[in-house]
Protein backbone atom coordinates (compact mmCIF):
# COMPACT_ATOMS: atom_id res chain seq x y z
CA UNK A 1 0.00 0.00 0.00
CA UNK A 2 0.96 3.55 -0.68
CA UNK A 3 0.28 6.74 0.13
CA UNK A 4 -2.41 9.05 -0.87
CA UNK A 5 -0.13 11.98 -1.50
CA UNK A 6 -2.39 13.74 -4.41
CA UNK A 7 -4.84 13.07 -2.17
CA UNK A 8 -3.42 14.81 1.04
CA UNK A 9 -2.33 17.97 -1.08
CA UNK A 10 -5.70 18.36 -2.66
CA UNK A 11 -7.00 18.26 1.11
CA UNK A 12 -4.44 20.76 1.91
CA UNK A 13 -5.28 23.25 -0.94
CA UNK A 14 -8.98 23.17 -0.46
CA UNK A 15 -8.43 24.42 3.57
CA UNK A 16 -6.25 27.38 1.88
CA UNK A 17 -8.61 28.28 -0.48
CA UNK A 18 -11.42 28.19 2.34
CA UNK A 19 -9.37 30.47 3.97
CA UNK A 20 -9.43 34.74 3.46
CA UNK A 21 -5.82 35.11 4.04
CA UNK A 22 -4.66 38.99 2.89
CA UNK A 23 -0.84 37.73 3.31
CA UNK A 24 1.50 34.82 3.23
CA UNK A 25 3.03 33.11 4.98
CA UNK A 26 0.09 30.65 6.37
CA UNK A 27 -0.64 30.64 9.83
CA UNK A 28 -1.47 27.74 11.05
CA UNK A 29 -3.19 28.39 14.63
CA UNK A 30 -5.54 31.03 12.53
CA UNK A 31 -6.71 28.95 9.93
CA UNK A 32 -10.80 28.79 9.65
CA UNK A 33 -12.35 25.62 9.36
CA UNK A 34 -15.77 23.30 10.21
CA UNK A 35 -13.73 21.15 12.64
CA UNK A 36 -13.57 21.30 16.27
CA UNK A 37 -9.92 21.77 17.02
CA UNK A 38 -7.81 23.59 20.02
CA UNK A 39 -4.05 23.81 19.91
CA UNK A 40 -2.28 24.13 23.10
CA UNK A 41 1.40 22.85 24.61
CA UNK A 42 2.01 19.78 26.00
CA UNK A 43 3.57 21.20 28.92
CA UNK A 44 0.31 23.19 29.35
CA UNK A 45 -2.09 19.98 28.89
CA UNK A 46 0.21 18.30 31.44
CA UNK A 47 -0.02 21.06 33.77
CA UNK A 48 -3.89 21.32 33.24
CA UNK A 49 -4.26 17.37 33.55
CA UNK A 50 -1.66 17.20 36.44
CA UNK A 51 0.25 13.98 34.33
CA UNK A 52 3.58 14.16 33.32
CA UNK A 53 5.16 14.42 30.01
CA UNK A 54 6.64 11.11 30.03
CA UNK A 55 3.06 9.75 31.10
CA UNK A 56 1.59 11.88 28.17
CA UNK A 57 4.28 10.37 26.17
CA UNK A 58 4.20 6.82 27.23
CA UNK A 59 7.85 6.70 26.86
CA UNK A 60 7.21 7.10 23.14
CA UNK A 61 9.95 9.13 21.04
CA UNK A 62 7.49 10.09 18.12
CA UNK A 63 6.01 12.47 20.11
CA UNK A 64 8.39 14.65 20.32
CA UNK A 65 7.32 17.65 18.39
CA UNK A 66 3.72 17.19 19.09
CA UNK A 67 0.36 15.20 19.11
CA UNK A 68 -3.49 14.95 18.36
CA UNK A 69 -5.82 13.71 21.04
CA UNK A 70 -8.85 12.49 19.91
CA UNK A 71 -11.69 13.53 22.16
CA UNK A 72 -14.64 11.34 20.99
CA UNK A 73 -18.26 13.19 21.76
CA UNK A 74 -22.05 12.22 20.13
CA UNK A 75 -21.92 15.21 17.40
CA UNK A 76 -18.58 15.18 16.24
CA UNK A 77 -14.94 15.20 17.94
CA UNK A 78 -13.30 16.85 19.88
CA UNK A 79 -9.56 17.35 18.70
CA UNK A 80 -6.72 18.52 21.21
CA UNK A 81 -3.43 19.69 19.12
CA UNK A 82 -0.27 19.74 21.13
CA UNK A 83 2.98 20.66 20.12
CA UNK A 84 6.18 20.82 22.40
CA UNK A 85 7.49 24.21 23.83
CA UNK A 86 10.65 23.25 24.06
CA UNK A 87 10.58 22.35 20.20
CA UNK A 88 13.25 25.14 18.74
CA UNK A 89 11.64 27.47 16.09
CA UNK A 90 8.32 29.07 15.32
CA UNK A 91 8.96 28.07 12.03
CA UNK A 92 9.33 24.19 12.91
CA UNK A 93 6.00 24.70 14.89
CA UNK A 94 4.11 25.96 12.29
CA UNK A 95 5.45 22.87 10.03
CA UNK A 96 4.15 20.14 13.60
CA UNK A 97 0.91 21.91 13.59
CA UNK A 98 0.47 21.71 9.82
CA UNK A 99 1.16 18.10 9.93
CA UNK A 100 -1.20 17.58 12.77
CA UNK A 101 -3.75 19.65 10.77
CA UNK A 102 -2.96 16.94 8.43
CA UNK A 103 -3.97 13.89 10.52
CA UNK A 104 -7.31 15.28 11.14
CA UNK A 105 -8.26 16.78 7.42
CA UNK A 106 -7.44 13.26 6.20
CA UNK A 107 -9.06 11.19 9.09
CA UNK A 108 -6.34 9.48 10.23
CA UNK A 109 -7.09 7.79 13.64
CA UNK A 110 -3.66 6.10 14.28
CA UNK A 111 0.11 6.43 13.14
CA UNK A 112 2.08 4.46 10.89
CA UNK A 113 4.76 5.01 7.92
CA UNK A 114 1.73 5.79 5.53
CA UNK A 115 -0.28 8.42 7.46
CA UNK A 116 3.03 9.94 8.59
CA UNK A 117 3.72 10.54 5.11
CA UNK A 118 0.52 11.57 3.74
CA UNK A 119 0.67 14.45 6.79
CA UNK A 120 3.47 15.72 6.01
CA UNK A 121 2.79 16.23 2.15
CA UNK A 122 -0.13 17.73 3.67
CA UNK A 123 1.40 20.00 5.44
CA UNK A 124 4.09 20.98 2.95
CA UNK A 125 1.16 21.86 0.48
CA UNK A 126 -0.43 23.80 3.19
CA UNK A 127 2.65 25.90 4.28
CA UNK A 128 4.39 26.08 0.42
CA UNK A 129 2.00 25.27 -2.07
CA UNK A 130 3.97 24.10 -5.29
CA UNK A 131 1.77 26.21 -7.41
CA UNK A 132 2.99 29.50 -5.57
CA UNK A 133 6.96 28.01 -4.80
CA UNK A 134 7.18 26.91 -8.72
CA UNK A 135 5.94 30.50 -9.75
CA UNK A 136 8.04 32.43 -7.73
CA UNK A 137 11.08 30.37 -8.90
CA UNK A 138 9.87 31.12 -12.50
CA UNK A 139 9.47 34.77 -11.91
CA UNK A 140 12.85 35.13 -9.78
CA UNK A 141 16.72 34.38 -10.49
CA UNK A 142 17.82 33.62 -6.86
CA UNK A 143 21.33 32.39 -6.01
CA UNK A 144 19.98 30.31 -3.21
CA UNK A 145 15.93 29.48 -3.70
CA UNK A 146 15.56 27.77 -0.57
CA UNK A 147 16.78 30.80 1.54
CA UNK A 148 14.08 32.59 -0.25
CA UNK A 149 11.08 30.13 -0.22
CA UNK A 150 12.15 30.07 4.34
CA UNK A 151 12.07 33.44 3.81
CA UNK A 152 8.71 34.00 2.32
CA UNK A 153 6.40 30.92 2.79
CA UNK A 154 8.27 31.60 6.35
CA UNK A 155 9.31 27.64 7.03
CA UNK A 156 12.73 26.08 8.39
CA UNK A 157 15.42 26.35 5.97
CA UNK A 158 15.47 22.63 6.48
CA UNK A 159 11.58 22.11 5.73
CA UNK A 160 12.11 24.78 2.22
CA UNK A 161 14.98 22.76 0.73
CA UNK A 162 13.29 19.03 1.14
CA UNK A 163 10.19 20.97 -0.54
CA UNK A 164 12.49 22.05 -3.34
CA UNK A 165 13.28 18.55 -3.88
CA UNK A 166 9.75 17.42 -4.25
CA UNK A 167 8.81 20.31 -6.00
CA UNK A 168 7.51 19.26 -10.61
CA UNK A 169 7.64 22.95 -12.58
CA UNK A 170 6.23 20.41 -14.96
CA UNK A 171 3.48 18.95 -13.23
CA UNK A 172 0.16 19.84 -15.24
CA UNK A 173 -1.76 22.21 -12.68
CA UNK A 174 -4.71 21.39 -11.12
CA UNK A 175 -8.20 22.86 -11.01
CA UNK A 176 -7.61 24.00 -7.42
CA UNK A 177 -4.18 25.32 -7.81
CA UNK A 178 -5.48 27.27 -11.06
CA UNK A 179 -7.34 28.84 -8.31
CA UNK A 180 -4.34 29.11 -5.95
CA UNK A 181 -2.41 30.48 -8.18
CA UNK A 182 -5.43 33.26 -9.37
CA UNK A 183 -5.86 34.25 -5.08
CA UNK A 184 -2.48 34.33 -3.61
CA UNK A 185 -0.45 34.75 -7.09
CA UNK A 186 -0.44 38.62 -6.72
CA UNK A 187 0.88 38.06 -3.34
CA UNK A 188 4.82 36.19 -4.82
CA UNK A 189 7.33 38.98 -4.83
CA UNK A 190 8.79 39.83 -7.83
CA UNK A 191 12.25 40.74 -9.34
CA UNK A 192 12.55 43.38 -11.79
CA UNK A 193 16.10 41.90 -12.65
CA UNK A 194 17.73 38.48 -12.77
CA UNK A 195 20.51 37.73 -10.51
CA UNK A 196 24.32 37.48 -12.07
CA UNK A 197 26.84 35.12 -10.25
CA UNK A 198 30.00 36.09 -11.19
Amino acid sequence: MFPDILRAEEFARSLLLSQNMPRLPVDVQRLRHNRDISISSMQQFCRVTNISMEELSAGSDCLRDGCTIIIKRSLKPLYLVLYNEDMRGLRRRGFTLAHELGHIFLDHECDGDLKETEANFFAAELLVPQVLANTLLKQNAWRDPAREINRFFGVSLDMARRRLRYLDPEAPLAPSEEKLLLRYGALLPQMSEPVVDY
